[in-house]
């Protein structure tokens, strides 16, 4: 059995709003994994619009909580979400990193799936994670690309789960043998269970 912590900032909280500060170092003291949403899809408080909302899962908001808490095991799921793997391929402006340390607000416009590739690429946060979960299923356009990803950059590879919402393929229209063999066939075994098997049991 596993335990673990599960965060949904769109309903109307900061990750880094003072009264979860001790959750965080708990977490990390005690080496509890926690989940948290980070894409613009899903539910949100009714209390915010939808962009007020968004503003909540930018995966900049856990920079400075990663920094205080070294080790801390945490996923960023969905890699972005799916608005923001289509803006990967059709704004180029949105690709435009600018230096890891940059001010949040000069990061603003950056895209998701950059941010949080650049988040585990500088390597300084050895528990962090993302995973495909339900943004890759969504519509096959994305399959080669996580497979090109996922393929040419090992520490990303390393630090990406098969998916937190997997059962969330109900709602699709492709059953989940179907997607997992799909998925297998565009990653090859070695690298599909490598994010299926031993990832999950290290994030675990």
């Amino acid at each position: 059995m596993f335990r673990g912590i599960k965060l949904y900032p769109p309903l109307g909280y900061w990750p880094q709003d003072a009264r979860l500060k001790h959750m965080w170092a708990y977490c990390a003291a005690n080496d509890v994994p926690v989940m948290t949403h980070c894409s613009r899809g899903g539910i949100y408080s009714r209390q915010e619009s939808r962009a007020e909302a968004v503003r909540y899962s930018d995966p900049d908001n856990y920079r400075d909580i990663l920094k205080e808490h070294h080790g801390l095991r945490i996923c960023l799921a969905h890699f972005g979400g799916l608005e923001h793997w289509a803006m990967y391929f059709e704004v180029a402006e949105s690709r435009k990193l600018l230096p890891h340390d940059a001010p949040i607000e000069q990061r603003r416009h950056i895209n998701w799936l950059s941010k949080i590739m650049q988040l585990i690429e500088c390597g300084a946060y050895p528990g962090l994670y993302t995973d495909i979960s339900h943004t890759v299923f969504a519509t096959q356009r994305f399959l080669p690309a996580i497979s090109v990803i996922l393929r040419g950059n090992p520490k990303v590879r390393a630090r990406t789960l098969f998916g937190s919402d997997y059962y969330m393929t109900e709602t699709e229209k492709f059953d989940d043998r179907y997607l997992s063999m799909q998925l297998r066939h565009v990653l090859g075994a070695d690298n599909f269970r490598e994010i299926s098997n031993l990832n999950p049991d290290h994030f675990l």
